[in-house]
């Protein structure tokens, strides 16, 4: 049950109403602890009922974003817990938590030092620590205390454990380590029932993290699919955030793109919600790019801009320190501002040698440097950058590197003049790419293989292209799909204006967007929309353009009016 829907540990209502939100929650306890405060703080009365209604109060402050707020309970909560108890070790770790979010990783880390210097033998703050290290990308300290929290008695730490270590290997590229951990932690969960694992759910979006590193992307939506149904179950919507996000990178790389940014548009609403920093500039970017593949280039932008700002505030971030900065170079190259994509993304990536990028991701960010050297007819810096993916993608043996190797390999070949070797590592990406999932991927080497083409297979590289174009529409692709028209048109073949998307209709809408446009006909404006939904208005109006173009209408009163017609 979520923490404000019940009473203050047995202690006696201040209300004559069970809050609905974390705010009222938070207020409802906060009147909770005036008759305790006067109260003899003994630890086995007074004490002991205050110190648990704090508890539950930081909680409903963190799930209302009010983080200080939610720190500053945790920190009384301690001064009440006996320091040689388990409770207190459960304490430090959540308070912990909540200094990282408000960008306090000292303060975090040496809170955690501390208190293992009291308990080393607890597991629960081994694998705190282990996480702590990957704000930073001290990935080998991460794996080595991951380790170290393997062995002891509470199972559900364990398989936490197991699945953190999984995340940080596939993270580091060590994908034979990383694929044995996965097993390893998947074995574990298979026997846990869902009241051992809902104590330790972070289990399953490290997990679904892992698998979508390793580009088993069915395993990590079904993994971050039953973390969210048990995070949803049992209240505990701090997980909400990672768990949503962990389906967006996969639905991209299956060619899903719509459903890519339904994802990232409810984790930027959850981040939004929770009030967390750190949370809403990861999930910033990640939406950003998949709007960025929807082709809503300016959609993009803001989310980049607003991503980078938080990120820029908060300080070091989790994994992903590099991602604000290279993903908002993408959206400059596709303004045709290409030096400056080149340069912040130099900045943010930590130089060519990918500083600040994870190991698993070197890949993707040097396929974006391939692409903006070859637009600044830069071959040497190209062909530079091929080579060390081409040596990556033999180091990890992560498929996605492997096809992004191919297909920036053939791109070099193809500004050289070498059409027949381009085609041929075109079409190993594409080999690569088919078997492994990589659905999109597959499709960008297929339009490098009808580029190739042209100019001896013209034939070939249309229906290559028309398939290309055709699988990119269904998908949600627009930038992507709307290139490949350009290829077709440079070609001489006619886009038919019949193959284009119909407006889909109210069966093309998501549920999100159903309720929008429902409330809409209603007579509800955005505001009171984002306050029936709990979302904030800038995603009602993303929701709208979306249903725009669905319905293929210009207005809020033709979207009622479709709605209506539907309904008649």
């Amino acid at each position: 049950d979520r923490p404000w829907r019940g009473c203050a540990r047995g202690r006696r209502s201040p209300g004559p109403k069970r809050p609905r939100t974390p705010a009222g929650a938070a207020r409802w306890y906060e009147a909770a602890l005036r008759p305790a405060s006067g109260a003899e703080l003994d630890p086995a009365v007074g004490g002991e009922t205050r110190r648990a209604i704090l508890k539950d109060l930081a909680q409903a402050e963190a799930a209302a974003g009010r983080l200080e707020k939610s720190r500053r309970a945790l920190l009384e909560a301690l001064v009440l817990a006996a320091p040689d108890s388990a409770e207190y070790v459960t304490l430090v770790t959540r308070c912990a938590a909540v200094e990282h979010w408000l960008g306090r990783h000292e303060d975090a880390r040496r809170r955690l030092q501390g208190a293992l210097a009291q308990h080393g033998e607890s597991q629960d703050l081994r694998l705190a620590l282990a996480f702590d290290a990957l704000y930073g990308l001290d990935l080998p300290t991460s794996a080595e205390r991951a380790r170290a929290a393997l062995d002891g008695p509470d199972r559900g730490a364990s398989v936490s454990a197991e699945a953190l270590l999984a995340l940080v290997l596939a993270a580091d590229g060590q994908r034979e380590a990383a694929e044995q951990a996965v097993e390893a932690a998947t074995s574990t969960l298979a026997e846990l029932d869902d009241r051992t694992l809902a104590a330790h759910l972070e289990a399953l979006w490290y997990l679904a993290w892992a698998e979508s590193f390793l580009d088993r992307f069915d395993a990590s939506l079904e993994h971050g699919r039953r973390g969210l149904e048990l995070s949803r179950a049992t209240g505990q919507d701090w997980l909400l955030v990672p768990l949503t996000l962990a389906s967006v990178f996969p639905y991209e790389m299956q060619g899903r793109v719509d459903d890519a940014c339904e994802a990232g548009a409810a984790a930027v609403d959850a981040a939004r919600l929770a009030g967390n920093p750190h949370y809403l500039a990861w999930a910033l970017w990640e939406h950003g790019l998949a709007l960025g593949y929807r082709g809503d280039i300016p959609g993009a932008r803001a989310a980049f801009e607003e991503s980078q700002a938080l990120a820029n505030e908060t300080g070091r971030l989790l994994l992903w320190e590099s991602e604000p900065g290279w993903a908002f170079g993408t959206v400059l190259a596709e303004e045709g501002d290409v030096v400056a994509s080149r340069a912040i993304q130099l900045r943010w990536c930590g130089g060519l040698e990918l500083r600040h990028v994870m190991p698993a991701e070197h890949g993707i960010a040097w396929d974006i440097f391939v692409d903006n050297a070859l637009a600044l007819d830069d071959l040497a810096e190209a062909e530079d950058v091929a080579a060390r993916m081409e040596a990556n993608a033999r180091e990890t043996r992560r498929p996605l590197a492997v096809v992004l190797a191919h297909r920036a390999r053939g791109a070099v070949q193809l500004a050289r003049g070498e059409a027949e070797a381009a085609a041929e590592s075109a079409r190993a990406a594409i080999a690569a790419a088919e078997p492994a999932g990589l659905r999109l991927e597959a499709l960008r080497a297929r339009m490098l293989l009808a580029s190739a083409l042209a100019g001896t297979d013209r034939a070939t590289a249309v229906r290559e292209l028309r398939e290309a174009e055709q699988a990119l529409d269904a998908g949600g692709a627009h930038l992507l799909r709307d290139r490949a028209r350009r290829e077709l048109r440079r070609l001489g073949h006619r886009v038919d204006a019949a193959r284009r998307r119909e407006p889909a209709g109210l069966q093309g809408l998501s549920a999100r967007e159903h309720e929008v446009v429902a409330l809409v006909a209603a007579g509800l404006t955005n505001p009171a929309i984002a306050a029936e939904l709990f979302l904030s208005v800038k995603t009602v109006e993303t929701h709208l353009r979306n249903v725009f173009g669905k319905l293929g209408v210009a207005s809020r009163a033709e979207a009622a009016a479709a709605f209506a017609r539907a309904q008649a």
